[in-house]
């Protein structure tokens, strides 16, 4: 008996370690890093840039879905001068609901960040890079989404795919944060994309501190679609959410948290000075379907960016008529209920984006009838 309770202490210890692995290498990663609040630099002087910075463009890129597909991201990350970055902010977001960041600091966290990457100063972040390096830490497809991130001198080519973690560390091994900086300074123009909630303080208005920036003057293009897919999103997780009046209930009640969320961002064009009005463009995910070319012509001049022939060349690339009413598995599965709650709660935003709302199950079901309203030229 006594060597039977000795071998399943062993076992115990040995699946305790297994078990505490995982743990043990996000704490490794982590330690000293400036996300735990204990920055080794926080402010640091950035690399030597290689172009005037009159001419120099921050450009953040606002989604109301962390999902959609990123045709405005794509357009700009095809530009040689471009340096972009997908999601720069979801490491942060990560590392707060794994407990590894207070919440608390959260906000001040990612606009500290938001304005060193901005100044290509990233010598601080060595362990958030190692994060969003590694295939095991974070989704490949941040990294293969930046050209500037998946190509030389950070990648020993130009890696656009995804095979195994051994090749792709092979070919791009984890980001340094000191080439990083430079390649970033190398770039004449900085464009991120954002999921609209992971903005300090999880609102557009906490992207005003760098629009009004002197030395930053970022521009925001807020990249909507319509709500109710948005919303569906969210509703479609819960399969068994529209079977009874109580589930519906607590249905409803996120509905209106979430239409709160758009309704406030709607509101934000508003809200800005009129002499930082110019510094902020909406683009619907629907026109980019209906007309491309157009789409890229308003994106690039509003940035204040020219296109390039690899831009031009990426356009042509792609079919005509991406979508002409965006994805429409929602007005195919969602119940009329639910959509009536979200042409409720959510009719503020809908209108003002230049939508139509649903009158009918019919209309719904019809998808050859438009829920754009063509009155309304949010571009």
């Amino acid at each position: 008996m006594p060597l039977l309770a000795m071998f399943v202490a062993r076992a115990m210890m040995i699946l305790a370690v297994i078990g505490s692995f995982s743990m043990y290498f996000y704490v490794t990663v982590l330690r000293f890093s400036p996300l735990l609040g204990r920055p080794r630099v926080v402010y640091l002087r950035p690399p030597t840039f290689q172009w005037d910075r009159a001419d120099h463009r921050n450009v953040i890129i606002v989604t109301d879905s962390p999902n959609d597909p990123n045709i405005i991201g794509d357009l700009f990350n095809q530009h040689p001068k471009v340096f972009y970055v997908e999601q720069p902010l979801y490491p942060f977001e990560m590392f707060k609901n794994l407990n590894y960041t207070r919440k608390s600091e959260y906000n001040g966290q990612v606009r500290a960040f938001l304005d060193n990457l901005f100044h290509c100063r990233l010598n601080g972040y060595r362990d958030y890079l190692t994060f969003l390096s590694h295939p095991r830490l974070s989704s490949p497809r941040f990294r293969l989404s930046s050209k500037a991130l998946s190509s030389p001198p950070l990648c020993r080519k130009e890696v656009s795919t995804y095979t195994n973690e051994s090749d792709f560390l092979k070919d791009c091994p984890l980001l340094n944060a000191k080439w990083v900086s430079i390649v970033c300074a190398r770039k004449m123009h900085i464009v991120l994309s954002l999921y609209a909630k992971r903005a300090p303080g999880g609102v557009l208005a906490g992207l005003l501190p760098l629009m009004t920036s002197q030395s930053m003057a970022t521009r925001v293009l807020h990249f909507v679609r319509d709500p109710r897919a948005v919303v569906w999103e969210m509703v479609s997780k819960d399969r068994h959410s529209e079977k009874n009046s109580h589930q519906l209930t607590t249905l409803e009640n996120k509905i209106m948290k979430r239409c709160v969320q758009l309704n406030t961002d709607s509101d934000f064009l508003r809200s800005l000075p009129s002499d930082l009005a110019q510094q902020y463009q909406i683009i619907r995910y629907e026109d980019v379907g209906r007309n491309l070319v157009k789409t890229a012509d308003i994106a690039f001049k509003f940035a204040g960016i020219d296109r390039t022939a690899e831009v031009n060349e990426y356009v042509k690339r792609q079919k005509p008529g991406i979508n002409n009413d965006d994805d429409s598995s929602w007005r195919l599965a969602m119940d009329m209920r639910v959509v009536a709650m979200i042409d409720q709660h959510c009719a503020h935003v809908i209108e003002k984006l230049g939508y139509k709302p649903v009158l009918n199950k019919r209309t719904l079901r019809n998808l050859n009838y438009s829920l754009l309203d063509n009155n309304i030229n949010v571009v």
